[in-house]
């Protein structure tokens, strides 16, 4: 009798389940790991952290602190001061407003079926006008399901949401944020809203479109073209309500693709990587283009000559209208004036800031096509923050992780399709992600969350996994969107769906369940944090007196770096 080479449905969820959990946790222990170097240099990086080795927890093979076991202590400065090991950071928080969003929605949805399956509620939708409600509560008070602080907040982010009228048009004021600057002046694509994107990817692994929200995307047809514009779409969408640039949309876009292909098992080679790349610039030019707001905000305004918006056509397009006033004395030149209007109009329409509305897609690709992270040049003065470099980054270790699990040379105990290959690829690779420097924790964050989605839970380090601050929160809450997303099939057969349903867990609420802290509250709440920061660095200048005097005696004892943990 022949052996089954078809995997059993225990077996495929079982790999779906690793690869969800995977996927929230890679993303959680990049950000962690990252902010190690955040806003070093690669120079930098290297001088702080010699070893070039991390550990959350003390333990492990990288280990090397006399004593009780410690993680790896960050190097002092005003920046990683706020933190302490295993802490994630705002990238982690604002993905989690997102996972949050969906799984009230879920549990409200179920309650109102219980009492009515014909209500309906606001409270039980999924949407990016739930989100922003829920980041602009983070702003004020952070993350209320763990009582953390607001820490790492943006420019970009910080300004928006704090404009009037945000809850109202979220969309429409981050678009009038990308447009309102200096004409001819650079206009930044940060990085803020792929970082906290992997959570739709999860959210669309499930077939079902109702899970996906109310993205209303076409594309094509062909094998999963609907659920893949609709994955774009939702991921543009939730980009909007803070980042609009075209070059922030699309790069959603990929990394929510990427996660959902990734997932559900459809991506598996480097080709579908580049299938990915190319369905979503696509998309964006011949459906989210052309119903975005920053292009019909600035056509509009183009043709009406508001002042904000004027460029080198305006020149062209003002005599144009003075020679339409000529024409208007003569009837006899009606149709001129008509014909000469309507190409003034014309191209203003098609002139007016295309280099900004049209994806330059030889750009996109030389960041998603890089071969190495050092072609990315991750801490770039200035730039470091650029959205294109955490999408290349994260692809980059994608294809090498690919690759490396196509291996076909498994009989060599060497190769790196592997399983003992397998298990160290995540260290390996957000390891030498976080010594390039840079925006480290942001661009580890979306690594962490495309190898997550491909090697699962059980590849990731026990020594990162297990030093994670709230660690078993997070656990809890993918088993919970595990259900969610198995019960809807996940792309997987029916006879493989949970039968239980997910938990009511009231820290889903946008308070958490704790309810909001008051103005006075908060203000204590930042007043004890400054009072920890500044206690903790007299705890560690005293240690460091101390060791220096030990070394002018020509003493050998431990001194500060062995009360810190620092190692030899």
């Amino acid at each position: 009798m022949g052996v089954p080479v078809s995997p059993t449905p225990q077996l495929l969820r079982a790999a779906a389940r690793d690869r969800i959990v995977g996927c929230l946790f890679g993303s959680a222990l990049g950000d962690a790991v990252g902010l190690y170097t955040e806003f070093l240099s690669a120079a930098d990086a290297a001088a702080k952290y010699p070893t070039g080795r991390f550990t959350l927890t003390g333990t492990g093979h990288h280990h090397a602190t006399a004593g009780p076991p410690t993680p790896t202590q960050f190097c002092r400065d005003s920046h990683r001061a706020s933190h302490r090991p295993g802490n994630w950071t705002d990238d982690t928080d604002h993905a989690l407003c997102i996972l949050l969003s969906f799984l009230h929605a879920h549990s409200a949805r179920k309650k109102e079926a219980g009492r009515d399956r014909g209500a309906s509620s606001s409270s039980s939708s999924f949407t990016p006008a739930d989100f922003a409600a829920r980041l602009k509560i983070w702003t004020k008070q952070g993350l209320r399901a763990l009582d953390t602080l607001p820490l790492g907040l943006g420019l970009t982010v910080g300004s928006i949401v704090a404009k009037e009228g945000y809850l109202q048009d979220p969309a429409g004021v981050a678009t009038r944020y990308w447009l309102d600057r200096p004409v001819g002046t650079f206009k930044p694509a940060p990085n803020g809203s792929l970082m906290r994107t992997h959570v739709l990817g999860l959210v669309c692994a499930a077939a079902d479109a109702e899970q996906q929200g109310q993205a209303d995307g076409q594309e094509e047809g062909g094998k999963g073209g609907d659920e893949l514009a609709r994955t774009f779409a939702l991921a543009a969408e939730f980009s909007s309500t803070t980042h609009v640039d075209p070059r922030c949309v699309v790069a959603c876009a990929i990394g929510t693709a990427l996660v959902r292909g990734l997932v559900r098992g459809d991506i598996a080679t480097e080709g579908d990587v580049d299938d990915v790349v190319d369905r979503a610039a696509a998309w964006y030019r011949d459906v989210w283009r052309p119903r975005s707001g920053i292009y019909l905000q600035s056509r509009d305004s183009a043709v009406v000559g508001e002042p904000e918006s004027r460029n080198d056509n305006d020149d062209a397009k003002d005599d144009a209208k003075d020679d339409a006033k000529d024409d208007a004395k003569d009837d006899a030149k009606d149709d001129a004036k008509d014909d000469a209007k309507d190409d003034a109009k014309d191209d203003a329409k098609d002139d007016v800031k295309d280099d900004e509305t049209v994806l330059d897609v030889a750009e996109l690709r030389r960041h998603t096509h890089a071969t190495s992270l050092a072609d990315l040049q991750l801490d770039e003065a200035g730039k470091i923050g650029y959205v294109y470099k955490a999408l290349g980054a994260g692809i980059v270790l994608l294809r090498r992780a690919l690759r490396d699990l196509n291996d076909d040379d498994a009989s060599s105990s060497t190769s790196s399709g592997t399983l003992s290959a397998q298990l160290a690829a995540f260290e390996t690779a957000i390891t030498e992600l976080v010594m390039c420097g840079g925006d480290a924790d942001t661009n580890a964050c979306f690594a962490g969350a495309l190898l997550g989605s491909l090697l699962g839970y059980k590849a990731l380090p026990a020594h990162w996994r297990d030093g994670l601050a709230h660690g078993g929160w997070l656990m809890g809450k993918g088993e919970v969107l595990c259900r969610i997303l198995l019960d809807g099939g996940c792309g997987v057969p029916s006879d493989l769906r949970a039968s239980s349903s997910a938990d009511q867990h009231e820290d889903t609420a946008p308070d958490g369940g704790r309810g909001f802290l008051s103005a006075e509250e908060m203000d204590e709440r930042w007043k004890a944090h400054v009072r920890r920061i500044v206690e903790e660095g007299r705890t560690w200048t005293s240690a460091a007196d101390e060791d220096a005097r030990r070394k002018a005696r020509g003493g050998k004892g431990a001194g500060w770096k062995s009360v810190l943990g620092l190692g030899k």
